[in-house]
């Protein structure tokens, strides 16, 4: 599958120039989750490999609750995993 920037539709390919985002204020991860006008939507995750399931069941959950997971994850190389269909972004989430 080919890579694609994080703005980017995969569907229709349009870039768009504002994205719904989420970020650890302790570090331990980052959620970029846009929707297209098409339609299509999609979820970008950043976070080191031993914290990805527990983000993966953060998003699937609707980013609840709004402080997000409690792994702590120091000096780890960090992995990035774009979901395609998925957007908690359809509710307003406030941290």
């Amino acid at each position: 599958m080919k890579h694609l920037p994080d703005h980017q539709c995969r569907r229709c390919g349009a870039e768009l120039e504002e994205v719904w985002q989420l970020i650890d204020p302790h570090g331990r991860w980052a959620v970029v989750s846009p929707r297209c006008e098409c339609g299509h939507c999609w979820t970008v995750i950043r976070t080191a490999p031993v914290n990805l399931a527990a983000v993966r069941s953060w998003v699937r959950n609707g980013c609840r609750p709004v402080a997000g997971p409690i792994t702590v994850v120091t000096q780890a190389p960090w992995q990035c995993v774009r979901l395609e269909g998925v957007s908690p972004a359809s509710e307003a989430v406030a941290l």
